[in-house]
């Protein structure tokens, strides 16, 4: 214990400087090497003026071979956007309470969101159903791998219900949908539950740029996601007391495809 107690104290020393300079994949390193625990680790990141991690696929996988956590890395993805330089910038700077930024090891890219029309289609002794439609075929929001999104959930909204991750389904008609609601002798609204892809929804350590009323949350999808066009769909009523998403209550979907 003494001999971890004094790997711990040189750490913090090794890394003091970091106040007045960038830290880097190094620092998050060493911490991690002199055991300190996630959340501290995590603390210094936000505490740091500013970052210059190295998120590319070689550099991830040097961090996890030098102990580093998956929590820890996945804050460093999600908290940096990649500049024209070696350095990166937060990706939540200027954070919108309109806007999902999506983010892979790539780079991120912001979300913009539409209002779907729905579709209601009614069979003899099938009942009715009813699907949101999105006009075109694909999105033009792209990713080639799978992103985690950077969020910002009003703080009187439990996070779990106001965001779903949607898998939307592709007609010849060139639209996208996804089931929304239906029945036979009663109807039973919401996204049907074959086409929720899993997801955690977890704080973000650095809260700095979250806007008034809203806390900035970290989605990552739990499950493998297959090519196709997807939304974060996000609880418009839930949000109206905060003045974003106009006036209405239908829903907002944030769409893109994964190639």
């Amino acid at each position: 214990m003494k001999l971890k107690s004094i790997l711990a104290a040189a750490a913090l020393m090794s890394v003091a400087p970091i106040a007045s300079a960038q830290m880097s994949n190094t620092d998050v390193v060493t911490m991690a090497k002199a055991g300190l625990s996630d959340d501290v680790i995590l603390s210094a990141i936000g505490g740091s003026p500013s970052t210059s991690f190295d998120t590319s696929a070689n550099g991830l996988v040097a961090l996890k071979e030098a102990g580093v956590s998956d929590k820890v890395i996945q804050a460093m993805i999600v908290g940096v956007q990649p500049s024209a330089t070696a350095s990166v910038k937060p990706a939540m700077s200027g954070m919108n309470p309109e806007t999902v930024i999506g983010t892979t090891p790539e780079g991120a890219q912001n979300l913009r969101y539409l209002t779907p029309t729905t579709r209601m289609q009614s069979r003899p002794f099938a009942g009715v159903r009813q699907y949101a439609v999105i006009l075109g075929g694909q999105s033009k929001t792209r990713f080639s791998s799978i992103p985690s999104f950077t969020i910002a959930v009003p703080e009187n909204a439990q996070e779990d219900a106001y965001v779903t991750l949607a898998h939307l389904a592709t007609r010849e008609n060139d639209t996208r949908e996804v089931l929304i609601g239906g029945g036979y002798a009663s109807f039973s609204t919401g996204i049907h539950p074959d086409r929720i892809m899993p997801i955690t929804m977890t704080l973000s350590p650095d809260q700095s740029q979250a806007p008034a009323g809203f806390r900035i949350f970290t989605a990552t999808v739990d499950t493998t996601l297959e090519p196709g066009e997807y939304a974060i769909v996000l609880k418009a009523g839930l949000a109206t007391s905060a003045g974003i998403f106009g006036a209405g209550t239908t829903d907002s979907y944030f769409d893109f495809g994964l190639d």
